[in-house]
């Protein structure tokens, strides 16, 4: 019996030593910063003016962008987190035209940017608990205007280039704010006890056009991108 109770009391404070150190494996914080290399383009539509718009989409080509920043992790379990933060990102396009050129132009060129701060509220759903990870993402964002640029090429069949550009922190007639919707999956490993790498491919689009006012079509941003990030576990 007093060997019975000796394992007892031997085996209480293990226990609860055990416990107290899986609790303090487990890190409800995690701040990181993040870099995505975006594939960025626009997309328009219109009841009234169909047909022109179809058109205009055939000619909108997509363009490397990119958006980075600081991104904060919630976790109230193992399983789920909470996303937010505060990141930059540049979203636009291209568009090339070979028709109806005056004098000797070959081609004209022109490249449209948005900038944006882009705070986003994602739930991350993960599916295994051990160092490597799997997760699947769903949410929003709320994209602040910050500036708009654009830049016009002309290249002439002599072999010579002329380019226009310009900015501007004034809206334009750009919205103020963008709602954009977000998905994505991926996968977090983890390097030491404090220090994880994510990667994530995502795609976002914008919920409302990106344009105030009266317009005739409306304007929406679009982009596939690879989300890497470095986080540390407070």
């Amino acid at each position: 019996m007093k060997k019975k109770l000796l394992a007892l009391l031997f085996l209480v404070p293990l226990a609860t030593f055990s416990q107290d150190s899986d609790s303090e494996k487990f890190r409800k914080l995690s701040v990181g910063l993040i870099i995505s290399p975006d594939y960025s383009c626009i997309t328009a539509t219109s009841v009234k003016y169909s047909n022109q718009v179809k058109a205009l989409n055939a000619l909108l080509l997509p363009k490397f962008r990119y958006t980075a920043g600081l991104s904060i992790l919630l976790h109230p379990n193992n399983n789920i987190a909470f996303e937010t933060g505060a990141q930059y990102s540049d979203k636009g396009y291209r568009q090339i035209n070979i028709n109806n050129l005056p004098g000797n132009a070959k081609s004209e060129k022109f490249i449209d940017s948005y900038r944006y701060l882009d705070v986003p509220f994602i739930l991350n759903c993960y599916f295994h608990k051990h160092r490597l990870k799997y997760f699947v993402a769903l949410g929003a964002s709320v994209n602040i205007f910050l500036a708009s640029s654009n830049t016009y090429t002309t290249v002439y069949f002599d072999g010579h280039t002329q380019t226009e550009s310009a900015s501007t922190t004034a809206s334009s007639g750009a919205s103020h704010f963008n709602y954009a919707a977000i998905a994505g999956f991926g996968l977090t490993y983890d390097l030491k006890k404090r220090l994880t790498l994510r990667i994530e491919p995502t795609y976002t689009r914008s919920i409302n056009t990106i344009f105030d006012g009266q317009q005739d079509a409306n304007y929406y941003l679009y982009a596939a991108g690879l989300n890497i990030g470095l986080y540390y576990k407070f």
